[in-house]
């Protein structure tokens, strides 16, 4: 709470990232984080699903379809109707994913960890090669083949359909 005060002091943007597990997925606890958002002047809300890595390695963390729903819901709510105009942007890429594809993998972008392995994305814990040591224009296509575990991948023309939209 100190760092984000200190962030929007420092005349920067603050945006915060949620990372929704299972437990804490429900409305209520929805409508407080925006609240808290609201009140700690954040500009961007970015909303995050659980993925099965780093803490949550060999844990079933998916969230439900239900929950799922209910994220859908929220984000459209709260960028669209007029009465959540007071509240920060939310993000949801999730909601974007599953229409239009994985995002990353080296389409739009990818991960490169701290010992320089390459990943498709943060959440993508399977390495394609490393950086330090192969070619990365090699491994930028092995990237691209392999794709995302969670969200199938899209078509490059209808990414780059999509992109002009945006």
């Amino acid at each position: 709470m100190k760092a984000a005060r200190k962030v929007v002091q420092a005349d920067l943007q603050l945006c915060l990232s949620l990372c929704v597990t299972r437990e804490f997925t429900t409305l209520e606890n929805l409508w407080r984080y925006a609240e808290l958002s609201r009140e700690l002047n954040a500009g961007i809300v970015q909303i995050l699903e659980p993925r099965a890595s780093g803490r949550y390695a060999n844990t079933d963390v998916e969230l439900t379809g239900v929950q799922v729903e209910m994220l859908r819901d929220f984000y459209l709510s709260m960028n669209t109707e007029r009465v959540n105009r007071s509240y920060p942007l939310f993000q949801y890429p999730g909601y974007h994913q599953r229409k239009y594809g994985c995002f990353g993998a080296g389409l739009r972008f990818l991960y490169m960890d701290p010992c320089g392995n390459l990943h498709a994305c943060p959440f993508c814990r399977n390495p394609m090669g490393n950086c330090l040591t192969g070619e990365i224009s090699n491994l930028i296509k092995n990237t691209q083949q392999e794709g995302c575990l969670a969200f199938q991948m899209a078509p490059a023309d209808h990414l780059q359909t999509y992109s002009t939209k945006v």
